[in-house]
């Protein structure tokens, strides 16, 4: 800002409105205002370089063209708007150095606007274009149909490439949560790659050691502070994706401890229900797990327990399922120590 210095018709200016940065224009026009105050008594019609609109300002809300240049002219092209200024800036730096005619501006600023919004059209349209095969709501309805066949699951065994899948994943979702961004590329890359995780056959062992899991919740809480819409839509689908991963843990460790002990056992052949027998043992082993016993020890006293329901009524109808739901809530008050006095003293 310089108070007080005198401007000329077509003098390539800075011009300053309330609420707007300084932006490059052109003077087109003088004229004495009915104020007292010599300081204020012209003022000056301003063509703004890449807009169409000018604005009538005193000397206080101008300043000379080269003398700012060197400190406007180092703004990042990053930063929002910074971009379309710079190009702005870059016109005017030319209408200052004659390599442009100061006249030619309304042509000059037609031909800008018309390429900015070429350029707005491109980029609208390469984001179409770029849309991943699958939205959000796919995603969510995928990981819906996973849970819901969730007992059908074949548990994968533990491999490397499975690790080193997994490795990747969590550097990827590691960066994206620290500079949490709602660009569409990078919203992009996130839904790949949780659609990639959803799909991935995985081992019950190794989820419980991997970090994926705890990456995952750390994404989910970040997105969910976000005011972005979307972003709150990608915290769903990744704390749907940890309740899945769950499921496939409950159901994981207990059987793959339990499946071993059910080969070695002749009675087999008798169980009218094997599924739903696989699941009342798997319930009950997660509960005595959750109550800190042993693995081993809880998949020992779940089949202990499942085989006594199964006397009492061999079909496995619905006397079988209510006298496993009336246990269950006795089974969640059981800890190790009142176990071991309980068998202390039969």
């Amino acid at each position: 800002m310089t108070e007080g210095i005198a401007y000329e018709e077509d003098q390539v200016v800075w011009a300053k409105i309330r609420g707007y940065p300084w932006w490059p224009g052109v003077i087109s026009k003088t004229e004495k205002s009915n104020l007292i105050r010599p300081v204020d008594d012209i003022q000056y019609t301003v063509n703004f370089i890449g807009e169409n609109t000018h604005a009538s300002l005193s000397s206080k809300y101008l300043s000379d063209f080269e003398m700012l240049y060197p400190q406007h002219s180092k703004l990042k092209g990053r930063a929002p708007g910074n971009k379309w200024l710079l190009k702005c800036i870059g016109i005017a730096k030319q209408l200052s150095d004659g390599i442009l005619n100061v006249s030619n501006l309304p042509s000059i600023n037609q031909s800008l606007i018309k390429k900015k919004h070429k350029t707005k059209a491109a980029e609208a349209e390469n984001s179409q274009l770029a849309e991943p095969n699958f939205k959000l709501e796919q995603l969510k309805t995928l990981l819906e149909e996973k849970i819901h066949r969730i007992s059908e699951l074949q548990i994968s065994t533990k491999s490397k490439k499975t690790t080193n899948i997994l490795a990747r994943h969590e550097k990827l979702l590691s960066e994206f949560t620290e500079g949490l961004s709602d660009e569409d590329g990078k919203v992009t890359e996130i839904c790949k790659s949780l659609s990639e995780l959803i799909e991935l056959d995985i081992n019950a062992k190794l989820l419980a050691k991997n970090p994926i899991k705890k990456i995952v919740k750390l994404l989910a809480n970040s997105c969910q502070k976000s005011d972005c819409e979307v972003l709150k839509e990608l915290a769903e689908v990744a704390l749907r994706l940890r309740e899945y991963w769950k499921k496939i843990r409950e159901i994981g460790i207990p059987v793959e401890g339990c499946e071993k002990r059910f080969r070695t056992e002749n009675d087999e052949t008798y169980i009218a229900d094997k599924s739903l027998r696989r699941r009342v043992c798997c319930k009950i082993a997660k509960v005595l797990e959750n109550n800190n016993f042993a693995i081993e020890k809880a998949q020992e006293i779940a089949l202990s327990i499942e085989r006594n329901l199964r006397m009492k009524d061999p079909s496995m109808s619905s006397k079988y399922r209510n006298h496993f739901r009336l246990m269950i809530k006795d089974i969640k008050n059981i800890s190790p120590a009142a176990y071991r006095a309980a068998t202390e003293t039969h």
